[in-house]
């Protein structure tokens, strides 16, 4: 409807909330399986402390890197079709590494998502982001960028809790970074809540 090409994913965490394990099969009309992760107190609180989400400065059109995947795909080019499979493996590897609350093992997972990520979408890390990427590789334990890529949001799983203050001071010292900014993350348990009066419309 709103011709930005993009998947089915982003919604789906924005209804229901919570740390989402999501599939479906290549069938329409498309049917998302959805498993919520049940997740301790203490690891959420860890991952609130570690979690960090950085704006580059950068703004892209999603669908413009969209466009070459979905062309790729139906080419049946060999690296792609690989890559989807691979990712769609890995995202099991990340249900198994949050049950256990390991976050070297989460981090280590991020890295591999985002390399696998750029083989899908040349042109889905910026100059600037390996920069600040290079920059930050010692302090976290994973990073990469949010959806297509190309700029937007960076999210980082720092080795140290609460390191807002190190990230923005390690990031400052870079050129072309005054629009960057660091913020902390927190999760939503429970999606989107539509009110009519004060009533509580159920959407699912």
């Amino acid at each position: 409807m709103l011709t930005t090409g993009g998947g089915w994913q982003d919604q789906v965490g924005g209804l229901m909330g919570g740390v989402l394990h999501a599939t479906s099969r290549p069938v329409l009309p498309v049917n998302v399986v959805v498993r919520r992760l049940l997740l301790s107190d203490e690891l959420v609180s860890r991952l609130r402390r570690h979690l960090l989400l950085v704006y580059t400065g950068k703004v892209r059109l999603a669908k413009n890197l969209l466009q070459n995947v979905v062309r790729n795909w139906y080419a049946r080019d060999t690296e792609v079709y690989s890559t989807f499979l691979t990712l769609y493996r890995q995202s099991f590897e990340f249900v198994g590494a949050f049950t256990k609350g390991d976050l070297e093992e989460i981090g280590r997972l991020m890295n591999i998502y985002w390399e696998l990520k750029k083989v899908l979408a040349p042109g889905a890390e910026p100059a600037l982001v390996y920069s600040m990427m290079q920059q930050l590789r010692p302090h976290v334990y994973g990073q990469h960028l949010c959806g297509a890529g190309g700029g937007g949001f960076m999210v980082l799983l720092t080795r140290k809790p609460d390191s807002q203050e190190l990230i923005r001071s390690e990031i400052s010292q870079l050129d072309g970074t005054d629009g960057v900014i660091v913020t902390e993350v927190d999760f939503d348990f429970d999606g989107v809540c539509v009110l009519v009066g004060d009533k509580k419309v159920e959407l699912l």
